[in-house]
């Protein structure tokens, strides 16, 4: 009996061991379950992190979130945008302008005609010469106190004026005319000033034909000579309004291979423009 009693305690006592145990390790598994879950968590988060970084750098090197297919659409901080100078040079804006003007002109030399009549074109007196002129300038290159701008421009002037001859034979000739004509074509610089924004300043390298024609019912004082000539123009402009203005120039002309006629060298001219 003492000996049954004694296996019974020792079952129980066994079963009471096992039950303490089992609690034990569900105790430490519940312990240890938080800080698991924590730790996935955080490790999930340093992943989530790391990717952001990653996507930052790339829209750092590419701030327009897009491919650019062609070297002329790339814009990336910190570097040279490509861009084609094309549309720049052919939709420049260019200035057109026209202008008249007047200038006094004297005849020089001797003219003569096929049948070796001569006429000393210096007995006749100066004439005004009025002349118009068709230009262009390019959009003005700027700096701080100044621009300038280049173009073209041609000129023609023209003046009519009575011309009686007496011939050797002491006839007279009352109904002859001289017309003088200038026609020349060249460059035109302008150059302007941020301290004197009304005025600028041109010079206009030419070069042109003269001519001279004597006309009258009689044909034996009739002739028509030309020649070549090169001039050098340095004008004042004064704009009065942003598409009128008031100008002066001096010319000096230089003939070439005259014969026998002369060309006037020093002409002061004064006139108006218009731009657009």
């Amino acid at each position: 009996m003492k000996c049954c009693l004694s296996i019974l305690l020792s079952i129980c006592v066994s079963m009471s061991l096992m039950s303490s145990g089992m609690s034990l390790l569900i105790s430490l598994l519940a312990l240890s379950a938080p800080s698991w879950a924590q730790s996935s968590k955080v490790n999930s988060q340093v992943s989530l992190t790391d990717d952001n970084v990653r996507k930052a750098a790339m829209n750092e090197t590419n701030p327009s979130g897009a491919k650019a297919s062609r070297a002329s659409e790339t814009q990336v901080t910190g570097m040279l945008k490509l861009q084609d100078p094309r549309p720049e040079i052919v939709n420049r804006s260019w200035v057109y302008f026209a202008g008249f003007s007047a200038q006094s002109f004297q005849a020089n030399g001797r003219g003569q005609n096929s049948s070796g009549a001569s006429f000393n074109l210096s007995e006749n007196s100066s004439t005004l010469m009025p002349g118009v002129e068709l230009g262009f300038l390019s959009a003005p290159y700027r700096q701080e106190t100044w621009g300038l701008q280049g173009g073209l421009r041609l000129r023609a002037s023209f003046a009519s004026q009575s011309s009686p001859q007496v011939l050797r034979s002491g006839y007279r000739v009352d109904d002859a005319r001289l017309n003088s004509t200038l026609w020349s074509g060249g460059i035109l610089l302008r150059l302007t000033s941020a301290y004197a924004a009304r005025w600028s300043f041109t010079v206009s390298p030419q070069y042109g034909v003269a001519s001279y024609t004597q006309s009258s019912s009689n044909d034996y004082v009739d002739f028509s000579q030309s020649f070549a000539f090169d001039s050098m123009g340095y004008g004042v402009d004064y704009a009065f309004t942003k598409t009128w203005s008031l100008f002066t120039e001096w010319t000096q002309r230089n003939a070439r291979n005259p014969g026998s006629l002369a060309l006037q060298s020093d002409n002061l001219e004064l006139g108006a423009k218009v731009q657009w």
